[in-house]
């Protein structure tokens, strides 16, 4: 009962991140889990006090939300109509490669073309809605400033990482947590969770 209050000592003193060290792997996540528990509480409370900023926040993430769709239809729209013919076939000395060459460096751009397609459309079955749920926190609420926060896109990639290596589903607590700046990190979690707790955390 006192680690939150400590947090929020820490916090205010603008000594965050830091690290609390415990032997009970079990023991970090239920605390971590209970940290959370009473923060969505504690927002909760504050948001039917003011009157539902909550819905306000939501509102507003939809709005930038399809601004910056359309930003990216317009800017993919540009990219294709400006695509010009296939590279020609030099090297970047300008020495003439060889059929060989040429259909080892086409292949290799082949390969990266559909690890890329298989992460876009990997992030496109994430529910869109899950995601604002999981971005739309009060930053009263929350160890992690808004500007501190990866990007919409960034976490997009994490959390498509995370689901195909754990099938943890975007609410998993422990990734409610992590985002309002509680991470665990032990030899018993999944090493994406720890690469972003580690991301996070730098």
């Amino acid at each position: 009962r006192y680690v939150l209050p400590l947090l929020v000592d820490l916090n205010r003193e603008d000594k965050l991140p830091c690290v609390a060290f415990s032997l009970d792997p079990n023991f970090c996540e239920a605390l971590a889990i209970r940290i959370l528990n009473t923060l969505e509480r504690l927002e909760r409370a504050a948001d039917e006090r003011e009157g539902g900023a909550a819905e306000k926040r939501r509102q507003a993430n939809i709005a930038r939300r399809a601004k910056k769709l359309v930003k990216r239809m317009r800017n993919r729209n540009k990219g294709n109509s400006m695509a010009g013919p296939s590279p020609a076939a030099t090297g970047a000395s300008g020495k003439k490669l060889t059929h060989d060459e040429i259909a080892r460096a086409n292949a290799a751009r082949e390969e990266r073309r559909r690890q890329d397609e298989e992460l876009r459309l990997a992030a496109a079955k994430m529910d869109q809605d899950e995601i604002d749920e999981l971005m739309d926190v009060d930053v009263r609420f929350s160890f992690v400033s808004d500007t501190e926060r990866p990007s919409r896109e960034d976490l997009e990639y994490w959390l498509t990482r995370l689901r195909k290596n754990t099938g943890w589903p975007v609410d998993h607590p422990l990734i409610k947590a992590l985002w309002r700046g509680v991470g665990v990190h032990h030899e018993g979690l999944p090493r994406s969770y720890k690469d972003l707790v580690e991301t996070m955390f730098r």
